[in-house]
């Protein structure tokens, strides 16, 4: 797991990533676009931490380059996937700094998923200091259908959980990991995205009639590997 913070204004950009290899992190592209500009911010402005459940005491790097998916568009929501290269590589082991591999199993209704993240607890609270984790359930895809967003199908680029009333992501867990339990290890299926309300009120991360997307990742297989130079099957782990 991977926290990732931009100076903007008086305040911070927060959001999460995962650990590909040494050098790369694979996030949301949201993330990475300065709201005022609607333009990636600067590599350098971008710090990457890691290597600790506290919030407060990561081994960090800075960014080398921004790579956004170039589907990507702030004015909509698909295509939500990037890669950043750091500028000083992680040293990997076994304990708390481990690269992750991805999922391509289909996302069933009802799958159990687990949410990892430094975001807030409370949709107007305070980012948490330790990484927390919950599960959820992936759809109903009917319910997923009702964005308008033509995401209905949870075999494409985005899929969504759903009614997971009081767990769910939340503000600055964008970007982080979605897993899916393979055996005794666990495995990247979804990138946080965005969520949407089934009612007209403002969307609220946690309450009932909310939709949360993620990007999958292995819809993108080939373009990580490409940009990456990290084979398909070592990213699937196989």
């Amino acid at each position: 797991m991977v926290e990732i913070t931009i100076p903007l204004g008086g305040g911070v950009v927060f959001c999460g990533g995962s650990l590909l290899s040494t050098n790369y992190v694979l996030t949301a592209a949201h993330c990475l676009i300065n709201p005022n500009t609607n333009r990636p911010f600067d590599p350098e402005a971008v710090t990457l931490g890691t290597g600790s459940n506290n919030i407060q005491q990561p081994i960090t790097s800075l960014a080398d380059t921004l790579t956004l998916h170039p589907q990507y568009s702030p004015k909509a929501s698909i295509h939500d996937i990037a890669l950043v290269r750091l500028a000083k590589p992680f040293r990997l082991n076994l304990i708390n700094t481990r690269a992750v591999t991805l999922s391509d199993r289909p996302i069933s209704d009802g799958l159990i998923l687990l949410v990892v993240g430094w975001g807030r607890t409370q949709f107007n609270g305070t980012v948490a200091d330790g990484l927390r984790q919950v599960n959820v359930t992936a759809g109903p895809a009917r319910d997923c259908a009702k964005s308008g967003y033509g995401l209905g199908d949870q075999q494409g680029s985005m899929f969504c959980t759903a009614r997971n009333e009081n767990r769910d992501a939340c503000k600055g867990d964008s970007g982080g990991p979605l897993l899916y339990q393979d055996g005794g290890s666990y495995q990247v299926v979804g990138i946080s995205s965005f969520r949407y309300s089934l009612t007209d009120r403002a969307p609220v991360c946690g309450s009932k009639n909310m939709l949360t997307f993620y990007t999958r990742p292995s819809f993108y297989l080939n373009w990580i590997a490409k940009v990456t130079n990290i084979p398909k099957a070592r990213l699937l782990g196989k």
